[in-house]
C-alpha cells in the first residue's frame, strides 16, 4: 500500500527508519513540487536516502520562504485561508476584512474537488478537517459545493480524517459537526455526519477525553461544551433560513453555540407550516428574526457578553407555475439605526420565474446581550413585483 498509492504515510517517512522502503517506487509518489506530501522532514529524509534533486529544490524553497525555520507542513495555503476566515468570524471582526475574505473564499473554491481538499492546493490526499471547514465556509459565503465530498471520509456510518487511521480526531470531528449545520433537506451524508459527530463528542466529554492528537490547546473543553446545550432539532426538515450565532467572551476567547432562531410575524406576514406566507401585494412586508428572551437570559447566566450573527440563509418559493414574470427584492436590516443606509445589511434582487431561490446573507457582526433591542432588531424586508393575483391567495412562501 505504501509504495503503490498516495497515503498519509508519505508525510512521515522519516519515522520509518526500520522499514524496508523501496525508494524507486516511492519517488513515483512524489508531489509536483518535489516534496513527499508537503512534509519538510519526510522530504529531507527522502533526500538523504536518494539525493533526489526535486526533493532538494523543495527543501531550498521551503527554507527560504520560511526564513530558515520550517513548519511540519508546507505549503498550507488552503488550510490557512479557511482557518483565518473562521477565526475572524468567530471573533466578530470579519466585517473589517470583507475584501480579503472574499478573495480567500474564491481561492479555496477554485481548488475544491469532488473528494474534498487537503491543506494545500496540490494535495492528493484529502483531509476531513480541511474539507469540512472549507465546505461550511464556502456554503455560508454563497459558493455551490456538494456534500458528496464527505462520502470519501465515511465507512459503515463512521467518519475518519484519513483512511486507515487508528484513533479519530476530536477537533476534526468537532469541525465535522459544525459542517453538518449547513445541510439542506435530503443530504443524508450530512445527517449521518451530524449523528456520528454528536455521539462521538458526547462520549469523549463524558469520559473526560476532550484532547486531540493534532494540536495542543488550552480550552478544547470550552470549544466542545456547546454540545451539552445544542437543540435536538437544530436543523429541522424543510428549514432553509438558518440563523447561526456565535457567542464570544470578550478578551478571553470564543465559544460557539449554534442555535436555530425562530421568526415572529409582523405586519401582514403570517406563519403556516414553518413558512412565512407572503401576501399577493407589491407593498413591502417585514418579518422579525426574533431572538427569544429566555435564550438571551440563559447566555447571560452562563457568562457570555456578546452574540455574533454569522449567516442568514433563506429560500423564496413562488406559489404558481414556472415562467410567470415575478421578481422579488429581499433585504436584511438592522433596525437599531435611524437611516436606511445604516440599517441596510445585505440584499437580493432576483426573478422567481424558474422556481425557488436560495440565498445566503452574512451579517458577521457582534451584538451585546444586554442590548434591550436585541430580540427584535434584525428584520427581513420582502417585496414582490409581477403578476397580479387574487387578494385572498398566498403568492409566495419564505421558508425559515
Amino acid at each position: 500500500m505504501l509504495h503503490k498509492v498516495h497515503t498519509s504515510l508519505l508525510h512521515s517517512l522519516e519515522g520509518m527508519t526500520t522499514t524496508n522502503l523501496d525508494w524507486k517506487q516511492l519517488l513515483k509518489l512524489q508531489s509536483k513540487d518535489g516534496s513527499f506530501l508537503f512534509s519538510p522532514s519526510s522530504t529531507a529524509y527522502a533526500y538523504m536516502q536518494t539525493k533526489d534533486e526535486n526533493a532538494l529544490m523543495y527543501l531550498d524553497k521551503t527554507v527560504t520562504s520560511c526564513n530558515g525555520a520550517v513548519p511540519n507542513a508546507y505549503p498550507i495555503d488552503l488550510f490557512e485561508r479557511s482557518w483565518v476566515v473562521d477565526r475572524l468570524e468567530r471573533l466578530g471582526i470579519s466585517r473589517y476584512f470583507q475584501p480579503e475574505i472574499k478573495d480567500f473564499m474564491k481561492y479555496v473554491s477554485r481548488y475544491w474537488t469532488d473528494n474534498g481538499i487537503g491543506w494545500t492546493k496540490h494535495c492528493v490526499v484529502p483531509k476531513i478537517d480541511d474539507t469540512v471547514m472549507a465546505f461550511r465556509l464556502l456554503r455560508l459565503h454563497g459558493h455551490q459545493v456538494l456534500s458528496d465530498a464527505l462520502k470519501h471520509f465515511e465507512k459503515n456510518g463512521e467518519f475518519f480524517c484519513f483512511a486507515g487511521e487508528i484513533s479519530p480526531s476530536v477537533t476534526a470531528t468537532f469541525n465535522l459537526y459544525r459542517a453538518s449545520q449547513v445541510l439542506f433537506p435530503g443530504e443524508m451524508i450530512l445527517e449521518d455526519a451530524k449523528y456520528f459527530a454528536f455521539k462521538f463528542l458526547s462520549e469523549k466529554r463524558a469520559s473526560n477525553e476532550i484532547f486531540d492528537k493534532w494540536i495542543i490547546t488550552k480550552d478544547l473543553v470550552g470549544e466542545d461544551i456547546f454540545l451539552a446545550r445544542v437543540l435536538p432539532g437544530i436543523l429541522k426538515s424543510g428549514v432553509i433560513i438558518k440563523y447561526q450565532l456565535e457567542m464570544v467572551e470578550v478578551m478571553i476567547g470564543s465559544k460557539r453555540i449554534p442555535k436555530t432562531m425562530s421568526t415572529s410575524e409582523t405586519n401582514t406576514p403570517v406563519f403556516h407550516n414553518n413558512a412565512l406566507i407572503i401576501e399577493p401585494t407589491t407593498a413591502e412586508q417585514y418579518v422579525t428574526i426574533e431572538i427569544p428572551q429566555d435564550l438571551i437570559r440563559d447566555y447571560l447566566i452562563q457568562g457570555y457578553t456578546h452574540m455574533h450573527l454569522g449567516a442568514v440563509r433563506l429560500i423564496l418559493t413562488l406559489h404558481g407555475k414556472k415562467g410567470l414574470p415575478v421578481t422579488t427584492k429581499v433585504a436584511l436590516l438592522d433596525t437599531t439605526f435611524k437611516e436606511y443606509q445604516h440599517v441596510f445589511i445585505g440584499a437580493l434582487v432576483t426573478s422567481l420565474t424558474n422556481g425557488s431561490v436560495i440565498h445566503t446573507i452574512s451579517p458577521n457582526f457582534t451584538m451585546r446581550l444586554t442590548d434591550p433591542t436585541l430580540s427584535q432588531r434584525i428584520k427581513i424586508q420582502v417585496q414582490l413585483i409581477g403578476v397580479a393575483q387574487d387578494s385572498s391567495a398566498k403568492q409566495a412562501a419564505l421558508q425559515h
